[in-house]
């Protein structure tokens, strides 16, 4: 689709200082610097299953931005719905664990949060669910503004989609049917070619006048 003038309105982001694609490729980028750290982190934990949790996050977490690189790049709007299910997703899971710290900040009786922070002292678990209150409330807030210009890309590439496909039609329609023009029997020509036909013939005569004299 690359390489073809569109008329579908161009959208900014971040306030309209840039282009909606820019600010998607912006967010590739971001997005591949917190994989990269991730892949740095799991690699220097000693716990086993901790390592394969990171190496299988690490791992998604690569395949959905391989998706949206290629979303951008190609312009396929179908291509960036994997990343923006998998923020979804992700955002779920960081507000039940904001939650699920509030909760162990607010209540009394002991509860399921309890066991998130049952290897801390009470000293620094509460410290610690503060931390993670904090950051996953940051965390949110970041997601849903990339979510949010992910998904604006996708319309804008959805409805200059839809646009080619109705110019396309429009092209084809226009187009008469010549099958039959180079039939001698044909007196005339179609009609949208009828003046390039008229035009012809009196280039034809004015030829044929020269030669003449």
């Amino acid at each position: 689709m690359s390489g073809r003038t569109s008329t579908v309105k161009k959208r900014t982001c971040c306030c309209g200082c840039m282009y909606i694609k820019t600010g998607a490729l912006v967010i590739a980028i971001l997005e591949a610097i917190g994989v990269m750290i991730l892949m740095t982190v799991g690699m220097f934990l000693e716990s086993v299953p901790l390592k394969c949790v990171f190496a299988a996050v690490t791992v998604m977490s690569g395949i959905f931005l391989a998706c949206l690189i290629y979303g951008i790049h190609f312009r396929r709007a179908g291509f960036l719905l994997p990343f923006l299910g998998a923020q979804i997703i992700g955002t779920i899971s960081v507000a039940i664990l904001l939650l699920l710290s509030a909760d162990f900040l607010t209540s009394s009786v002991p509860d399921q949060s309890e066991k998130l922070f049952a290897s801390f002292s009470p000293g620094n678990a509460e410290k610690i669910a503060v931390v993670i209150i904090v950051l996953s409330a940051i965390d949110i807030i970041v997601q849903a503004l990339f979510s949010w210009v992910i998904y604006t890309y996708y319309d804008y590439l959805r409805d200059e989609s839809l646009e080619y496909g109705i110019n396309s039609q429009l092209r084809e329609d226009a187009v008469p049917d010549l099958g039959n023009w180079d039939n001698p029997t044909l007196s005339t020509p179609p009609p949208a070619y009828e003046s390039l036909f008229q035009t012809g013939i009196v280039h034809d005569k004015q030829n044929a006048a020269v030669v003449e004299v």
